[in-house]
């Protein structure tokens, strides 16, 4: 705009889908990087943005292995890359984060408690792990957006991740149905003048 000379940038990327136990204890996904940034801008410039998107949690038929997020890119100025997915892999460490600004995901944890929790992101808390059939399931890993809990004996489904962070893990019962959690997309804010910070 006009008279704007300079910009505060908040941005994540995709964070990565939390994984579906078919075969072992599923880990969750890991939160995008995620940063403030300010920087000097001339009135009338022009930012090209890419909002990266979040990986599709594992699958019932299918991988399923969480997917990773793809990268969120503001001009050249900041570029912020998507977290990786949760692994069907026991005691799997987690789904690593994108970078700074980003939790990674929760682990998984075989025939000894409940999963991990994710990591805390910039802004957003890490998803709750959880406990299915014995087995534990991790949490997806904050970003700008609070991580997914995974699901438990009690709640099947792992959740979606908020913006650029990752989807809790999920373990199937006979309902072919159950779903890992996704990632969330990025997302980038742009402020500027008084109180932009």
């Amino acid at each position: 705009p006009e008279g704007v000379a300079e910009l505060t940038i908040i941005a994540c990327g995709g964070g990565g889908g939390g994984a579906l136990g078919m075969n072992q204890p599923p880990s969750g996904g890991g939160g995008a990087a995620c940063v403030k940034k300010t920087t000097s801008v001339s009135p009338g410039q022009q930012i090209k943005v890419t909002i990266g998107k979040g990986g599709l949690g594992g699958q019932y038929t299918g991988d399923s292995n969480g997917k990773a997020g793809t990268a969120t890119v503001v001009g050249s100025i900041v570029t912020c890359a998507g977290g990786q997915g949760g692994k069907d892999l026991k005691n799997d460490p987690g789904g690593a984060a994108g970078g700074a600004g980003g939790g990674k995901g929760g682990e998984s944890k075989l025939d000894s408690g409940k999963g991990g929790d994710g990591e805390n992101g910039l802004y957003g808390i890490g998803g709750k792990g959880g406990l299915a059939r014995r087995n534990g399931q991790g949490g997806g890993g904050g970003s700008y957006g609070n991580g997914g809990d995974a699901g438990s004996d009690v709640d099947i489904n792992g959740k979606n991740g908020g913006y650029g962070a990752g989807g809790g893990a999920a373990t199937p019962d006979s309902n072919s149905g159950t779903k890992a959690g996704n990632g969330g997309d990025g997302i980038v804010i742009f402020r500027w003048g008084a109180g932009s910070d």
